[in-house]
């Protein structure tokens, strides 16, 4: 696969998932979306993604999933092994522990996966919204 179809793929995800968003909690999903890119950057995919799911609001729940899913399941390159947790664990628990039983490269490609599908997200849930005023 070359990087044209992995970001056709994640365009088509990001897009799919961001039209799913009830109008009532677009704006929220979408303010919480605007910094989450530089968090990434600055605190790593890890960190991050544990702040996502201690947090108990439901728009916030949201991302951590997807982000989880695109990872672990959607994405055509998945940059993560799956450590094999158990199977009640959902998607944002598996990928915490896949990240940290990572190796060093594996992390660090999920890591600027993960920032580029949420730049890309962050397009598709802005247009959306301003689309909705």
């Amino acid at each position: 696969m070359n990087t044209r179809d992995l970001r056709a793929a994640r365009a088509r995800y990001c897009y799919d998932e961001a039209v799913r968003w009830k109008p009532e909690f677009r704006k929220e999903i979408t303010q919480r979306l605007k910094g989450l890119p530089v968090q990434m950057r600055s605190q790593g995919l890890a960190n991050t993604l544990a702040l996502l799911m201690a947090d108990d609001k439901f728009h916030v729940a949201v991302l951590a999933e997807i982000l989880a899913r695109w990872l672990l399941e959607k994405s055509p390159l998945r940059p993560l092994p799956e450590t094999g947790g158990p199977a009640h664990w959902g998607a944002p628990r598996r990928l915490l522990d896949a990240c940290v039983k990572a190796r060093r490269i594996e992390y660090a490609w999920a890591q600027i996966e993960a920032i580029a599908l949420m730049d890309q997200l962050k397009l598709f849930a802005g247009a959306l919204a301003a689309s909705e005023d």
